[in-house]
């Protein structure tokens, strides 16, 4: 109670300072999707939803031992869009649950150190292996927004002396390679934005063996059986963060300036044109932000069911920014703020893990001895 009258408190100095901006605490409408008693002995450790609508909750044994890095044995259950049980399965040591693939196929990750991934498996929603990747590392594990390739991406220092491996997910075959890469200077001639760590962005896209990729301030579209680039944004507005699909036509790419003034920002990319068809960024100076947004990293933002720009924090906030669909755009100014009610963290102080699917929201809530798992039904006032 305390943590919601501090951020209420909040909220009213900045309007009163940026009364343009427009923000809501309506609680929102949501719906149990799954509820399910934890097992014995066990800890709720995460969910997954599917793109096929298959749920997974995944649980870790419960211990005692004070500096025991990773349990003995963990539990992983799958349940069909109808909540029966398909799949119950205990994992061994070295083995997690990694979460759905876009496609709906089950993955393992398997790993002698908690840090690093040695293989990865792909299992049916039934349990039957489909396929196995070795050799992961600590590469970043990205797929296309279909689930057709899956991409080992060496991504910053990594990059420099790893390749990037791109994997065909029917098979499980390799089919693109790339890299180490060597760099030849500044892809910009803002020399704020020249702090060159190696590539900082691969997302295969899944057709036409196309792949975006991105280092320093410059990004691409090329093709994996072609030389050059089909276009090219030389300076999106900073050092390249992070990207990722926002759905099958637009990526989110965060960059960041570095200096007195700290900027940072998030361009909407029409990966088919190259075109930015929104940009948002925000200012820190003496490390207070400008604006009242949320960080603007390309993970923490989503497309809802109705093209609004959703960005998740762990802790339950919500900002919505609704798209105006007579501009075609996305509204900064007309920005909603949302203490979602149970949205915040558990009993257990544990934040909450929300995971988006078809531009629906779902998080799981831990009451007592059981995890339930609700769907986001609406968010009032987002297109008023």
């Amino acid at each position: 109670m305390k943590k919601n009258y501090l951020k209420l408190s909040i909220m009213v100095g900045f309007l009163v300072l940026t009364p343009w901006y427009i923000f809501s605490q309506e609680s929102a409408e949501t719906e149990v999707v799954l509820e399910r008693k934890i097992p014995s002995g066990m800890i709720f450790k995460g969910l997954d939803i599917s793109s096929t609508g298959h749920r997974a909750l995944f649980y870790i044994e419960h211990s005692d031992q004070i500096n025991k890095i990773r349990p003995d044995w963990s539990k992983l259950e799958i349940y069909d869009s109808n909540n029966r049980l398909i799949l119950e399965k205990v994992l061994a040591r070295d083995c997690f649950f990694h979460g759905f693939s876009p496609d709906g196929k089950i993955i393992l990750s398997f790993s002698g150190d908690p840090m690093v991934i040695q293989t990865l498996q792909f299992l049916t929603p039934g349990g039957d292996e489909l396929f196995k990747i070795d050799g992961v590392g600590d590469r970043r594990i990205i797929f296309d927004p279909s689930g057709k390739e899956l991409a080992l991406a060496a991504l910053g220092y990594d990059g420099l002396y790893e390749e990037t491996v791109v994997f065909d997910t029917k098979t499980g075959k390799e089919k693109f390679r790339q890299g180490p890469m060597k760099l030849s200077g500044p892809t910009t001639t803002n020399t704020r934005a020249t702090a060159l760590t190696g590539p900082a962005l691969f997302l295969p896209v899944g057709e036409d063996n196309l792949y975006l990729f991105g280092v320093g301030a410059s990004l691409f579209l090329k093709k994996y059986d072609e030389p050059g680039e089909k276009w090219t944004i030389k300076d999106i507005g900073g050092n390249i963060s992070n990207g990722k699909f926002l759905d099958e036509q637009h990526v989110g790419v965060s960059y960041y300036v570095p200096g007195s003034v700290y900027k940072e920002g998030l361009a909407v990319v029409d990966w088919k044109n190259g075109q930015i068809v929104f940009r948002l960024e925000n200012e820190r100076v003496n490390d207070q932000k400008q604006k009242g947004l949320p960080s603007l990293d390309a993970d923490n933002a989503h497309f809802d069911k109705e093209k609004n720009l959703v960005f998740l924090n762990e802790d339950g906030e919500i900002f919505i920014m609704p798209f105006e669909k007579e501009s075609r755009s996305w509204q900064e100014k007309k920005v909603r703020y949302y203490l979602a009610g149970g949205v915040s963290k558990s009993t257990r102080g544990d934040m909450k893990r929300f995971r988006v699917v078809r531009g629906e929201i779902y998080f799981a809530d831990e009451e007592s001895d059981r995890i339930i798992i609700r769907k986001i039904k609406n968010l009032k006032g987002i297109s008023e």
